[in-house]
């Protein structure tokens, strides 16, 4: 099958900003990685990305609704999520940069992100457009809720298309959705191609961003299982926020947890209460199963700990919740492990899942990073979606059953083409 240059992109749940890379591909048993780019987001633009977020989740996913009462809750959304300080410059710096402050000028404004990193891409890899078959666009997810089958990406691919003259694939989650599937996680699929380059099967991926997803691999084609795991990042992330006023994002190299202890009562309490989505203990359901990032909660019990010992529960948390699923799966503990996502560079939550893992499968566990395997943690999620993209316009399978719960392997994505 033809090898085809693929743009890939994909900006996460945290919402910090826009990876790119080019790859070449056959869209089936091949991959090879030509070069990236990375944009991060202005402040500014990062919390009227997360406002617009907000807004959509208040509607629960009706982007209409949410288009409609932009003028009147937007604002107070923003609030929700800072102090009005930083809302009034936030608004002020939209004013500036839109002229006109609305839903569409916001997605416009994640567009104009996803095209300039598309264009450092070119440049970084020596590329035209008219080398690249088309661009794998994930768009900003702003709401997920598969069992009311939705789930709301954003981005305007057309523009995208025309301005750079090249096709755009995009809206890769919406028909696994319609067809009862999960909507995620999608990278299984490519996990199993890197897994049989690097020689290295059966093993498992974990990714940690805002949530933590894990793919399990056998040695089989359809030894595959995947499913997002509880929360990566997003609760830790909201606890140093909240406790630093926003001067602090996150817990950087775990500069807070390192110094804390796990306290084991309030670790059990976030197991039972901190994912509840829709009245059950999603930690307790078997995959496939996807959140939302706002499914997770930032329960009392944490905010009454130091912020030492909080983010170390809440480090640990996020191990525990992750060895917890597989668990659930009676099948035996993979010891073979790829981890790639933010979320491991903090080395707390990586500690706390090598002594989970060891404990669970009586022997050491190996944790490889994806560099370690030869694979690239930074831009692994947009390679996900470049590799999709092309299986997309050959009508191949995005999902299946083993990694999203569709009842057949099923394909997606829309194609818009350059005018």
């Amino acid at each position: 099958m033809e090898k085809n240059i693929v743009i890939g992109l994909m900006s996460g749940t945290s919402m910090d900003g826009v990876d790119g890379l080019a790859i070449r591909t056959d869209g089936e048993s091949f991959v090879e990685f030509i070069g990236a780019a990375n944009i991060r987001y202005s402040a500014e633009a990062q919390l009227a990305f997360k406002g617009l977020e907000a807004l959509v989740r208040e509607t629960l996913g009706d982007a209409t609704s949410a288009e409609k009462t932009f003028a009147d809750k937007f604002y107070p959304a923003l609030l929700s999520l800072s102090n009005k300080d930083r809302a009034d410059v936030v608004m002020d710096w939209l004013s500036k940069t839109l002229g006109t402050v609305s839903y569409q000028g916001i997605v416009d404004l994640s567009t104009d992100y996803h095209i300039a990193v598309v264009k450092e891409t070119l440049v970084s890899c020596l590329l035209s457009a008219a080398d690249v078959c088309c661009i794998g666009y994930h768009g900003q997810t702003l709401f997920h809720r598969p069992s009311a089958r939705v789930t709301v990406q954003v981005g305007n691919a057309q523009r995208m298309a025309d301005e750079l003259g090249i096709d755009v694939v995009t809206d890769f989650r919406r028909n696994d959705v319609e067809h009862g599937g999960q909507g995620a996680p999608f990278a299984p699929l490519y996990h199993q191609l890197l897994a049989r380059q690097a020689r290295i099967l059966p093993c498992a991926f974990a990714n940690c961003g805002g949530i933590s997803n894990v793919t399990v691999l056998g040695k089989g084609e359809n030894d595959i299982v995947a499913f997002d795991a509880g929360p990566g990042n997003s609760l830790i992330d909201a606890l140093v926020k909240g406790a630093t006023n926003g001067a602090e994002l996150c817990d950087r190299d775990g500069q807070y947890g390192q110094k804390g202890k796990v306290n084991k009562r309030v670790l059990e309490i976030c197991m039972e209460q901190a994912v509840i989505v829709e009245g059950q203990n999603y930690l307790k359901k078997v995959g496939p199963k996807s959140l939302d990032v706002a499914d997770s909660r930032l329960l009392p019990e944490v905010l009454q700990l130091s912020l030492e010992d909080g983010c170390r529960t809440l480090e640990a948390f996020t191990a525990q919740a992750l060895v917890a699923s597989i668990d659930q799966l009676g099948i035996e503990m993979p010891t073979t492990w790829v981890l790639h996502g933010g979320g491991w560079s903090n080395p707390v939550i990586c500690k706390e899942l090598q002594e989970r893992l060891n404990q669970r499968a009586g022997k050491p566990a190996t944790l490889h990073t994806a560099d370690e395997v030869g694979l690239r943690a930074e831009s692994l999620e947009a390679e996900i979606f470049a590799y999709l993209a092309m299986r997309s316009i050959l009508s191949l399978p995005l999902s299946v059953p083993g990694t999203t719960g569709v009842p057949q392997p099923l394909t997606g994505g829309v194609l818009f083409k350059h005018r």
